[in-house]
């Protein structure tokens, strides 16, 4: 009798790790989903940038071609 009180007790002990290990767990998965979100939503901004700098450099381009603008050289410095 004692022993099964015993047992029901350590079960007990590792039914409330269990929940609490669960609890972080869930907390943890929410904070992912979280930053998950920012993410996305900092990537979406990200590529409607870069869409519109590629618009206009385009546009730049152009410009240059029908000015027959010529972008200076690149001189790259003397290594020594």
């Amino acid at each position: 009798m004692i022993e099964m009180r015993e047992g029901t007790e350590e079960l007990r002990k590792s039914n409330e790790e269990l929940r609490q290990g669960t609890e972080e767990l869930r907390k943890s998965n929410e904070e992912f989903a979280k930053s998950n979100e920012e993410f996305a939503k900092s990537n979406e901004e990200l590529k409607s940038e870069n869409k519109r700098l590629a618009e206009l450099e385009s546009k730049i381009d152009g410009l240059f071609s029908k000015y027959n603008i010529n972008s200076p050289p690149v001189i790259k410095p003397e290594q020594h």
